[in-house]
């Protein structure tokens, strides 16, 4: 039997609606009882523990049985993403300061990595997961969420976008990270199918849509860019409902394409720590802006204080994993500080406009990165950009850029002109810059400026033309 004395997710579904669809995989469809039967027996079969169970985020049938048993256990899961290596998997466990427990998908076992240290043991409560950010920014932290957390944000979901019947939705995002996992979770909350694509490429994914028949679908930026330019004038597949976008800001142009082609694409904005949505647009209110997220969901709270985007309520979550100890990072009245830059516009919703942590300090002048890459990317030559900061002697910092060019026999002469013309103050223009044929991003496909920084210190030219004096 189960170790927890509550209900899992999946038996309560299983109990609600024991034959509807489950998982479905290729031309396998599971059921919710024949789900329950199969999970409860591979969690039935280890002995009793409170340990962390790390798995190997594959996107496979094996794999999701022991995800999904690791959540029958009651033990708390840590999904790791499946390129990760042994020494990775040894360094996130010395850094989270507790030993975890393996799982083989393939035996069903779990394999004891150094000594066990049970959750309780860490001051972590009881949590369901214990998820690791992206490190896009910084070193990566273990973020702690409760089977609370999970139901806060999927009945907040459910409450902006209500499920119908036969709905069934894709799991186009790594299950390591929180996108992909909250699939999961609202479909358990919801006794409603999840689909398991053969792997994550756009053509394959837009395959899914049309053979599964798939109403939902989560994705970020780059791969909607990929699977509208795939689909072409045929727009999205008859049975789509709900394109949920998020994990980094859309550029006008694709947001505009995607809407001219009928996509039902709904802008979202949220993290880790919110245990995914925070944030959401109603179709109604999509206009072709970048930075609009929309209004907070139901159960949560959002405020601006110093231009920074604060929030509160039952998705949050309880805290960072450090060295085998939980720290909160909430104030006493459980405000978060997300480290996101915002502002509200007239009618309540609130625009996201960068991390505070990437904002470029030049001269004594603040300039924001994603409001000089929305600007350069208006400029004709100029099919995609990313901007960072570099350090320089003279001003502190100087806006650099990585560019790729819509012609790939452009030089940077041909984007000169374009760049000083852009709608930039002249200490908002990009001062180095780097050709190249695509941007960098992380394994959710987010834009990666740290590897951007790292790739902008090789090779990159003054564009002198474009400075002719520091005037404001």
């Amino acid at each position: 039997m189960t170790s927890t004395s509550r209900v899992s997710m999946l038996a309560r579904a299983a109990a609600a609606a024991p034959n509807a669809p489950a998982m479905i995989d290729g031309d396998d469809i599971w059921s919710y009882s024949e789900l329950l039967r199969e999970v409860r027996a591979i969690a039935e079969s280890w002995p009793e523990g409170s340990e962390i169970v790390a798995v190997p985020a594959h996107a496979d049938r094996s794999h999701l049985l022991g995800l999904l048993a690791v959540f029958e256990s009651g033990r708390p899961l840590l999904p790791l993403h499946p390129a990760w290596s042994d020494a990775q998997t040894a360094a996130a466990c010395e850094r989270l300061g507790v030993a975890l427990l393996h799982l083989d998908p393939h035996e069903r076992t779990l394999d004891e990595r150094g000594t066990k240290a049970p959750i309780s043991s860490c001051d972590a409560g009881s949590p369901m997961a214990v998820l690791l950010t992206s490190g896009s920014r910084a070193e990566p932290k273990a973020v702690c969420l409760s089977r609370r957390n999970f139901e806060a944000s999927a009945e907040a979901a459910s409450r902006r976008f209500p499920w119908r019947s036969q709905e069934r939705w894709l799991l186009s995002l790594p299950h390591a990270h929180v996108g992909g996992l909250s699939i999961i979770t609202r479909c358990l909350l919801a006794a409603k199918p999840f689909v398991l694509p053969p792997n994550r490429r756009a053509d394959v994914l837009l395959e899914a849509m049309h053979r599964h028949r798939i109403t939902r679908i989560s994705l970020v930026p780059a791969m909607l860019k990929e699977i509208i330019d795939l689909a072409g004038n045929d727009g999205p597949p008859p049975s789509l409902r709900l394109v949920l976008v998020g994990g980094a800001a859309i550029g006008e142009e694709v947001l505009q394409r995607a809407l001219d082609r009928k996509w039902p694409v709904t802008l979202s904005y949220g993290a880790t720590e919110t245990c995914s949505l925070l944030l959401a647009s109603a179709d109604r209110e999509l206009v072709p802006k970048h930075s609009t997220a929309g209004e907070a969901l139901y159960g949560t709270e959002v405020r601006i204080v110093d231009g920074l985007i604060q929030c509160r309520g039952p998705m949050l979550f309880e805290g960072y994993l450090e060295a085998g100890r939980l720290r909160s990072d909430r104030d006493e009245h459980g405000w978060y500080a997300t480290g996101d830059l915002g502002r509200f516009d007239a009618v309540g919703r609130v625009h996201v406009e960068g991390r505070a942590d990437e904002m470029i300090v030049t001269g004594g002048e603040n300039v924001s990165p994603l409001r000089v890459e929305q600007s350069l990317r208006r400029c004709p030559g100029i099919r995609d950009v990313m901007v960072f900061s570099l350090p320089d002697s003279q001003w502190g910092e100087v806006v650099a850029a990585l560019i790729c060019a819509r012609d790939p026999n452009a030089d940077l002469a041909d984007l000169a002109s374009e760049i000083r013309h852009a709608d930039l103050a002249s200490f908002e223009r990009p001062r180095l810059v780097r050709l190249i044929g695509s941007i960098p991003t992380n394994t959710l496909g987010k834009p990666d400026r740290k590897a951007a920084r790292a790739l902008g210190r090789q090779d990159l030219t003054l564009l002198k033309s474009t400075f002719p004096d520091r005037a404001r």
